[in-house]
Order: C-alpha cells, then structure tokens, then sequence
C-alpha cells in the first residue's frame, strides 16, 4: 500500500537523478520536508515469505559494460581521451546533454554516440565565439562600401574563418 518507494538504484536515487529537471540537493530537501508534514503511518506487521523466494536462482550472465576498446592497449588509450575531454567539462553532471554525468558524455563522445555539443555549456561558449566572429563581419561590410566582388571573397574569407574558428574550439576540447 506504498505511493512512493525510493530504491536508489542510480547514483542520488530517482529524486534530482538522472533525467529529471530538479536539481538533486533541492529535490531531496523538498522531499525530507514532505516527509516531515506527513503524519506517522503505522506500518503491518512483516509478512514472512518462503526461503525460495529471497534467493537467487538464476545465472547471472556476464556483460562487458565498460570495456570500451577492443584490447587492454585501446582501453587505456579511450581511457586517456576520455579524461582529455572530462576536463573541458563543467563538471556539474546537470543531465542537460542526456548523460547522467559529465564523465559518462566523454565515454559516450569516445565511443562515437555523442558529440561535445550536446553538452549546453560548451555549445554556449561556441556560439558566443562566432556570433562574435559574425559580428565583427557584419559591422566590417557596413563601414566598407565594397563592390560585388571584394564583398565575395571577404565573404568567403569569413566563411573559412568561422569553419577555422569551430575547428580550433572542436580539436581544444
């Protein structure tokens, strides 16, 4: 007759876990107060169940979850690259890029199911680099009265610079 059960079964348990939009210190604060507000609940009695059900009677069969390479050399070598691009990260494991962690964004970029922008803080300094970049082209056309052609190639120019600019930020972090 229970409404809510929490088991912990992720890292900080279902509340301001993984994929939820509250923050988890937050999310158990509210939760201890609610739990203060509700009256004391008298609880049955424990129901004894048959020893055959409290074992485990099936084989468990083996997964290799974290084996990200083919061989212990690879393994290492992902391992290393993981860390390069752990620290890039905030670090604030907000769940916002669909990982639950920031370390688990850089396995996941290591073994090519995520990219570095899916993380909102990282794509935020991006776009704030070449909305600049875009920024100082628009204003260079307005003070220059440029004919046809000269605009062309400075828009070419801008071009290959903001596809440097997103290169340089992609090979730094």
């Amino acid at each position: 007759d229970l409404q809510y059960i929490e088991l912990d079964a992720c890292s900080g348990g279902c509340v301001g876990g993984v994929l939820t939009v509250e923050n988890p210190f937050i999310a158990k604060t509210k939760i201890k107060r609610i739990n203060e507000a509700l009256p004391v609940k008298e609880t049955k009695a424990h129901k004894t169940l048959p020893d055959e059900t409290l074992y485990w009677n099936t084989p468990v069969d083996y997964e290799p979850v974290f084996q990200i390479g083919s061989d212990f050399a690879e393994n290492i070598a992902m391992l290393k690259k993981i860390n390069e691009i752990y620290e890039t990260f905030p670090k604030l494991d907000c769940g916002v890029c669909g990982a639950p962690s920031c370390k688990a964004l850089a396995e996941d970029i290591v073994k090519g199911d995520a990219t570095e922008n899916q993380c909102i803080h990282i794509l935020k300094k991006k776009i704030h680099i070449i909305s600049q970049a875009a920024n100082d082209f628009a204003s260079d056309s307005s003070k220059n009265n440029e004919t046809l052609p000269d605009y062309a190639v400075r828009l070419e120019k801008y071009i290959h610079d903001i596809s440097k600019i997103d290169n340089d930020l992609n090979s730094e972090s």
